[in-house]
């Protein structure tokens, strides 16, 4: 029994410290691929003001706009530090200052702090980054003509539907998705009011209702509430407008196969033999009444029988055997539940989540249930939150994990002191906050476990252990392991 526990703690060991490491390489692996944000040019024209922000390498960039007080906020993916300026007095184009700075460990942010309405722009890519044109600002040119949003028409063919949305005067438009439940949303600049009809019936390639309405003064927004998946589409600019154009997504028809002739005939039959059996009634079978016992054999109520007194030994030696038989088979299978409420220091694993949350208080509470002599199934729930300011930027961010983990444990001994290995898989919902907005995703990863706890008095324990998960989550349009390592200890009652 002894070299067989050691060979099972000696192969646990081994898988533990092989997918941490593994764990490990893939982060370091994955941020390998980085590059500098090196040059802010500005260049002044008569009607427009563009800006070249240029990378060493770029990758890619996202682009959004936020208000109270407004700005376009420009974030560059895979980039490690940053070369150019990082400040830009502009007073000009509706723009008063751009900003630059990273954001996280790999992501760099560029700002633009704008006097009140956001200007017209437009982003193109252009070699080793992008360019932001902005046309005449209000101020510098008077208002903006406004327009209307006219029509929307819908035309559908066997392969596709098409939708085109036309304005009286048409500037620009900003199209983005939404998740949970899934949209698409498109925006048009410029827009004075909707005059075309704001609530579309669909229930066809995906699309479930189209509205539309004002969201802001001078920005109309039409919104495609989607059944389910996002179906394929494409958006081009046409005359006055835009067009949309979907294609539905295809499921394969399930074919019914046709029972033989012959088979079908004997289905038929058993259906009605089945049949007639439930319609004929129940029969119920005929009580034969009780025999009288013969009068020589009847016993006085006062009598009793009493049983010889090998009869009584036999019993009794066999009554212990059974004893010492469930006694045993207690010891080897023994059932117990322990819970445990737990705490502990938790340390994100990924780069960009180190840097700016470092490490914090993760609690929770953990049932173990025994199911074999040195073998147990545990299930916990735990909890991490943790609010900073972002020292570069001096926003404010927040993010909340919610793990939930379950698996197999293995006690390597059993009395006072209970050493134990254990493996599972953990499910995490994750939550961050910061200017941008809300980010949220759900996913299911693994986690491997040491520990030892030590027994009190009667049920009473107190535990320490040592724990690695990793687990991959989408942030944005990265990939985060929002696993780690916990340190902690627990306290809890075994019955």
């Amino acid at each position: 029994m002894g070299n067989q526990r050691g060979r099972i703690l000696s192969f646990l060991l081994l898988f533990f410290i092989s997918f941490v490491s593994l764990s490990s390489s893939k982060d370091n692996g994955e941020s390998s691929q980085i590059s500098l944000l090196e040059e802010i040019v500005l260049s002044k024209r008569p009607d427009t003001l563009e800006v070249r922000i240029l990378c060493s390498t770029y990758t890619s960039h996202r682009q959004f706009e936020l208000t109270n007080p407004n700005k376009i906020v420009i974030d560059f993916q895979n980039i490690e530090d940053i070369q150019a300026d990082r400040h830009f007095e502009v007073n000009d184009f509706g723009i008063k200052a751009i900003r630059a700075g990273m954001f996280k460990s790999n992501i760099a942010r560029v700002v633009f702090d704008l006097r009140a309405e956001i200007p017209p722009y437009k982003i193109e890519r252009i070699q080793d980054g992008i360019k932001v044109t902005f046309s005449l600002s209000k101020d510098k040119d008077g208002p903006s003509q406004m327009g209307f949003l006219e029509e929307l028409t819908l035309s559908s063919t066997p392969n596709s539907l098409e939708f085109k949305i036309l304005c009286s005067i048409y500037t620009s438009h900003r199209p983005f998705v939404l998740t949970n439940p899934n949209k698409i949303v498109i925006d048009f600049r410029n827009i004075e009011d909707v005059q075309t009809g704001r609530y579309f019936e669909v229930n066809d390639s995906g699309i479930q209702t189209i509205r539309a309405g004002m969201f802001k003064s001078n920005i109309a927004r039409v919104v495609f509430d989607l059944k389910a998946e996002i179906p394929p589409y494409k958006i081009e600019e046409i005359q006055r407008g835009i067009k949309i154009t979907f294609w539905p997504v295809e499921e394969p028809e399930v074919k019914r196969e046709e029972m033989p002739p012959q088979e079908k005939q004997e289905e038929e039959v058993e259906e009605k033999a089945v049949k007639e059996k439930d319609e004929q009634p129940e029969t119920v079978p005929m009580i034969e009444p009780p025999q009288r016992l013969p009068a020589e054999i009847k016993e006085s109520p006062d009598k009793t029988v009493e049983q010889p007194a090998e009869t009584k030994e036999i019993l009794e030696e066999l009554t212990e055997v059974l004893d010492e038989i469930q006694d045993e088979k207690r010891m080897k299978r023994k059932q117990y539940i322990r819970i445990e409420a737990l705490g502990g220091a938790f340390q994100p694993q990924e780069r960009t989540l180190k840097d700016i949350y470092e490490r914090g208080l993760i609690y929770g509470v953990e049932l173990n249930v025994g199911i074999w002599e040195f073998a147990e199934f545990w299930i916990a729930q735990k909890y991490f939150n943790k609010k900073v300011v972002d020292k570069v930027t001096a926003v404010e961010r927040k993010i909340n994990l919610i793990p939930l983990e379950w698996g197999l444990k293995f006690r390597l001994s059993k009395g006072k002191v209970n050493p134990y290995l254990g493996f599972g898989a953990s499910y995490y919902q994750y939550k961050e906050i910061d200017l941008t907005g809300e980010i949220k995703d759900k996913s299911i990863g693994y986690i491997g476990l040491a520990g030892i706890f030590f027994k009190i008095k009667g049920g009473l324990l107190f535990d320490i252990h040592a724990r690695y998960s990793y687990c991959r989550v989408l942030s944005g349009e990265d990939k985060l392991n929002v696993g780690g390592f916990h340190i902690g200890g627990g306290l809890g009652f075994e019955y």
